[in-house]
């Protein structure tokens, strides 16, 4: 008993002793992590992660967290030469007229990601705060070893008065050593905004890897909502991004999800397959293309159609590199419901669509098969009823009859119960006992 007790003793110093030491140890983090691992690796191309420090300055620009309020946003950015910070080089201005960093926000700087597991803040569209790490891979400077090279952010939180210039990188983030200083709202350092007026935060980017304002304004036109009466306040060098219209063949496929489809008579143009919207705030989410087909049904991801569907909700549902929809999602009850609404009702609309140039369903046996089964069934005992839990809706459906049927006149069902007359055929006939 002794010698188990002794026993026991040791392994509760050792237990201290181990306690001690990871005690005083802090998480250390390499810079490496900032601006490569979560900002270059993360986004497809430059166009993301111009779009992603834009997209934090429409929402600081929104003045209730909870709602994504597009009127109320009023964002610039140039690129420049000869800014007094480094004339000898590009630089890229990002300028929002929002609350400017007040001291939550400086704290929620330095916080990498979201505490809560929540849909974030503005409908979705601040959810992961990650997106200001986007800033180092938007400076060629940030190469190799280089993780020190400066970018500028100006603020303040007032209408009138001083302006704070902080200097920041990610060597300087991860250390906490980032320089802070007060300038007068005439300083130089201002460059083109020298003089400005109210609220504001401006990021000054040296030696952008954006080239000129016209490769700045081909990258955000794509990004903000195509629906006009969702447009953001959005500059370029002072001219307003106008996006391309929507496509001309609209369709309302029921429960807020409505479609804009057209033919994409060039399969390797930039607008090259559908991209799935969110429905409040009419940002891009995700293109079809990408999607695997066990999630979208055909022809929905064909390259040979182009155009914009809006679905709720699913800004909230982007993952971290807001260029697709995370995969919990895609495999949740939530996401086989649309895709059952978009079978029914888009499915059969986006085929005549296409037309002719639906080429590649005849290379799928399988999906034709399908096809023309449902067909079969539905020409002979008409569209389906569906059944739907207490509080579901129909999807699209008037009077339990799915949207765009083509059957008028279905052939009768015999009522239920009834035996069909005739004599019993051989295998099912009882035998007679002898």
């Amino acid at each position: 008993m002794a010698k188990q007790q002794t026993t026991r003793g040791a392994s509760m110093k050792s237990k201290s002793q181990v306690s001690g030491l990871w005690g005083g140890m802090t998480l250390k983090t390499n810079p490496r992590l900032l601006t490569e691992h979560l900002g270059r690796s993360l986004y497809e191309d430059t166009s993301l992660l111009v779009w992603e420090i834009v997209r934090n300055g429409l929402v600081a620009c929104m003045p209730d967290p909870h709602k994504w309020a597009p009127k109320s946003t009023n964002v610039e950015t140039r690129v420049m030469t000869g800014h007094p910070l480094c004339r000898a080089e590009r630089a890229l201005i990002v300028l929002d007229y929002g609350c400017g960093f007040t001291k939550n926000n400086i704290q929620r700087f330095y916080e990498l990601g979201s505490g809560s597991n929540n849909a974030g803040n503005n409908a979705g569209a601040s959810q992961k705060r990650l997106g200001r790490l986007a800033l180092f891979p938007l400076s060629a400077s940030y190469r190799d070893d280089v993780f020190d090279a400066p970018i500028f952010l100006f603020t303040r939180t007032t209408p009138t008065g001083n302006v704070t210039m902080v200097t920041l990188s990610a060597a300087s983030l991860c250390e906490g050593k980032v320089e802070e200083k007060t300038i007068k709202p005439n300083a130089s350092e201002l460059g083109p905004f020298v003089g400005i007026k109210g609220t504001f935060s401006m990021f000054v980017i040296p030696n952008t890897v954006v080239e000129s304002n016209e490769e700045l304004y081909d990258a955000l036109k794509w990004r903000v909502p195509r629906d006009a009466s969702k447009s953001v306040n959005l500059t370029v060098n002072n001219q307003k991004v106008t996006p391309p219209a929507l496509a001309k063949h609209a369709f309302n496929a029921g429960n807020g999800i409505t479609a804009y489809l057209d033919r994409n008579l060039d399969a390797g143009s930039i607008e090259s397959g559908i991209w799935l919207c969110d429905a409040e705030t009419g940002l891009r989410c995700s293109l079809a293309t990408k999607l695997n087909p066990a999630f979208l049904p055909y022809p929905l991801n064909s390259p040979l159609l182009k155009g914009d569907i809006m679905i709720p909700g699913i800004l909230q549902q982007q993952d971290t590199s807001r260029g697709n929809l995370n995969s919990s999602y895609l495999r949740s009850k939530a996401w086989t419901k649309i895709i059952d609404q978009l079978r029914l009702h888009l499915v059969s609309y986006a085929s005549k669509i296409l037309g002719d140039a639906d080429e590649f369903k005849s290379r799928d046996p399988i999906n034709k098969c399908i096809q023309e089964m449902v067909q079969a069934f539905t020409n002979a005992f008409g569209a389906p009823i569906y059944q739907f839990g207490e509080g579901d809706e129909p999807f699209g459906a008037t009077n339990n009859q799915p949207t765009g049927s083509t059957n008028n006149n279905p052939t009768p069902r015999p009522p239920r119960g009834d035996k069909p007359s005739g004599p019993r055929s051989p295998t099912t006939e009882k035998p007679k006992r002898r």
